[in-house]
């Protein structure tokens, strides 16, 4: 988490295949955190 690049910040410099699980992992983690955070409103 150092180098900017590694995380996905800039598409301009695409890292290979990191590049994808990473945004993947940001989705699922910021999904999770939502349903964690607001499940006692939802439900």
């Amino acid at each position: 988490m150092n180098d900017p690049n590694e995380m996905g910040l800039f598409p301009n410099e695409p890292k290979g295949p990191r590049n994808g699980c990473f945004i993947i992992f940001a989705v699922l983690a910021a999904t999770a955190l939502f349903f964690w955070l607001f499940q006692d409103a939802l439900f």
